[in-house]
């Protein structure tokens, strides 16, 4: 939890309700009704264009008794970085962002700063952004001016961020889990750092800018002048480069937040002020992110939002990561504040977010990872990765709120594998990812699963809940989303084979965790390739066990090897012992080396130490630890020899497979290369 102190406002807006609802009306917002039970109010803030606009985003959340504007920041309209950088400035010194054109001063932005009647209007940005004329006509209202500008968008951030700390302001840059936390944003496209605004705003984090491959020496000297010591970037490594991130990290706790595109960037920024700025989902901003309508509104919305503490999620149509966002907080939202008028943020668009809320849809990706051992001791926390190694498939839950009810869609490979015909079937379980809890309701038996090719589909109503489910309603389970999930049984799997935890599956909780495997090595588990196809085991009596450990946090990887070396088999002038990508049955690259063969040899086939994330492979220069920890399966242990180059001792992860290569090897489906799932 940050240990900034939130702007006075805050603690007015809050309490949204009527008040608001007043204000809003006075400042020309227009308000919808909610018709459905569950579907969150709409509040929109529009005008005939981003100027407009933004007057009336600026009046809604500061115009009233409430209110007390001595300072107005003025950002370019036609263009993005001035503004964006302005939000920290903003919250300093609780004003609004006003926008203008370049050449002359919107009539809106005009009327707004009359009716706000600051003492000082903040002109960001030099006169190539941001005229003279419209400075003029600024003071002209009877306003004193005050410019801030450097020679380029990237000295400009960076005077907006040090005016904060000024004698002047005698601001200071809030801090996020006890340390001063700074934004750092792409200073050639805006998309990334949208939703950063509201959290710079009311957490005093100042957003600067960066080229995509280099940091400005203005953004390195912002930062050493504010006292930084933690960086949050904002966006993918396309945006803003390893390169930077590398640089950063040499100097400060560096944090990225970022997902695939800007709505999951935004996502992950809004869900980061959630968890980290206390922010409120009760109210979530909802603006454009499309490039042609230039993202304004969602820059002028960054002190509406921060003063409510509310986050800003990005949508043209409704992006699957802003449905899903919203999906995850269901139980909480109440109002969506939307900003732009319909050509920004159609009225199919709010309906679409409106129907995330009410209806919400969780795709719960399912896998053996997520299974707990049933025969854990107890009392201990169960070690996972117990399901069946492969299993796979994935779940769509839509939780109909007001009617009680839960359409299913489920997708598998589980009827490729034996038992689960007579298998106990698929359920909604209570529990979190520590436990096996009971059954809440059924979606289907085994031999449903089975002779649906693994798939099934209907509702479930909760007349259909199970005894031990009690009074459990459907928006009681929306309103506890982490306390259940689906699982998928078989005969051999009865506690389990793959299982996903709502909202969204668990892989990535399981994936930020230190996991330890004890693989078990041996010559029979090597796959030999020759012109007869595909089969297992060398003529050695090499075996041994491998105990590695992924730290997921650290980017490291610790092993502890000890392999019984045969006379014959020498292994000094060999490859050694590494990490491969590859299944039971088939050779794979070399993801990273644990020892060489010289190493093994000197050891008397005992090794350990660790292995850092820059220490792989050129080809998997890009693989993490949690990576690995997604998809355990998909990598194996191998120990070469000079009689055995491909390998002498073998053990896939998380165990060492012998249970795999016996079905295989009974089966007959060790000639080919792959089993009867296609996996291997």
């Amino acid at each position: 939890m940050s240990t900034a102190t939130f702007p006075r406002f805050g603690a007015v807006v809050l309490a949204f309700g009527a008040v608001l609802a007043l204000l809003l009306v006075a400042a020309g917002l227009s308000t919808a009704a909610a018709d459905e039970h569950f579907a969150p109010e709409e509040i929109r803030s529009e005008g005939a264009d981003r100027y407009e606009t933004a007057a009336q985003t600026a009046l809604g959340a500061f115009e009233g008794e409430a209110a007390d504007v001595d300072d107005v920041l003025l950002a370019s309209g036609e263009d993005f970085p001035d503004a964006l950088a302005a939000s920290a400035l903003a919250g300093t010194v609780e004003g609004p962002i006003l926008l203008t054109r370049q050449a002359s001063l919107p009539d809106a932005t005009a009327d707004a700063i009359e009716v706000l009647d600051p003492d000082t209007v903040h002109v960001l940005g030099g006169t190539a952004a941001v005229g003279e004329e419209v400075e003029d006509a600024v003071s002209a209202l009877d306003v004193v001016t005050n410019r801030i500008a450097g020679a380029d968008r990237f000295g400009t951030a960076a005077d907006i961020a040090s005016a904060i700390v000024s004698d002047e302001l005698g601001g200071t840059v809030g801090e996020v889990g006890g340390s001063a936390t700074a934004l750092l944003a792409d200073g050639r496209n805006f998309p990334d750092a949208l939703a950063g605004g509201p959290g710079a705003y009311a957490g005093i984090h100042p957003i600067l800018l960066t080229e995509t491959d280099e940091l400005p020496d203005d953004t390195v000297d912002a930062l050493e002048g504010l006292e930084v010591e933690q960086v949050a970037i904002l966006g993918g490594s396309a945006a803003i480069g390893d390169e930077v991130e590398a640089a950063l990290a040499e100097e400060y706790d560096v944090v990225r937040l970022a997902g695939a595109d800007r709505d999951e960037t935004a996502a992950a920024v809004s869900g980061f002020f959630v968890d980290e700025l206390g922010f409120d989902p009760a109210n979530t901003g909802l603006a454009t992110g499309v490039d042609d309508l230039g993202g304004a509104d969602a820059l002028a919305s960054a002190p509406y939002l921060g003063e409510a503490l509310a986050p800003l999620t990005l949508t043209g149509s409704l992006p699957r990561a802003t449905a899903d966002f919203l999906a995850e907080h269901a139980a909480e939202v109440s109002t969506l504040h939307v900003f732009g008028g319909t050509a920004a943020v159609s009225a199919e668009t709010v309906e679409a977010a409106r129907t995330a809320v009410s209806n919400p849809t969780y795709r719960i990706e399912l896998s053996w990872i997520n299974e707990p051992d049933p025969e854990a001791p107890e009392g201990e926390t169960p070690d996972l990765f117990a399901g069946l190694p492969d299993g796979e498939g994935e779940a769509a839950l839509t939780m109909n709120r007001a009617e009680g009810s839960i359409d299913f869609d489920i997708t598998s490979n589980v009827d490729e594998f034996d038992d689960f015909d007579e298998g106990p079937g698929v359920h909604l379980h209570a529990g979190d990812l520590e436990t096996s809890g009971p059954i809440m309701v059924g979606f289907a038996d085994g031999d449903g699963l089975q002779t649906g090719g693994g798939a099934v589909s209907g509702t479930v109503t909760e007349d259909d809940f199970s005894d031990d489910a009690g009074d459990l309603t459907v928006d009681g389970i929306v309103a506890d989303l982490d306390e259940y999930y689906v699982d998928l049984h078989s005969n051999g799997f009865p506690a389990g084979a793959v299982r996903g935890q709502l909202p969204f599956g668990g892989q990535d909780d399981i994936a930020s965790r230190d996991a330890t495997f004890e693989v078990e090595l041996s010559a029979d588990h090597e796959v030999v390739e020759d012109d007869d196809g595909v089969s297992f085991g060398v003529d050695s009596d090499a075996e041994g066990e491998a105990t590695v450990t992924f730290r997921p946090g650290d980017g490291e990887v610790d092993f502890d090897i000890a392999v019984g070396l045969p006379d014959d088999d020498a292994f000094a002038e060999a490859p050694g012992a590494h990490l491969h990508e590859g299944r039971i049955a088939e050779n794979g690259p070399i993801a990273f080396f644990f020892a060489t063969g010289e190493e093994l040899e000197a050891g008397d086939g005992e090794v350990s130490g660790t292995v850092a994330e820059d220490e792989f492979q050129d080809d998997f220069a890009d693989l993490t630890v949690a990576d690995i920890l997604r998809d355990p399966s998909r990598f194996y242990v191998n120990v070469h020899s000079e009689a055995f180059p491909p390998g002498v001792a073998r053990g896939q992860l998380p165990d060492g497979g012998a249970d795999r290569i016996a079905e295989l090897t009974a089966s007959g489906d060790d000639d080919g290369g792959e089993d009867d799932n296609g996996d291997y």
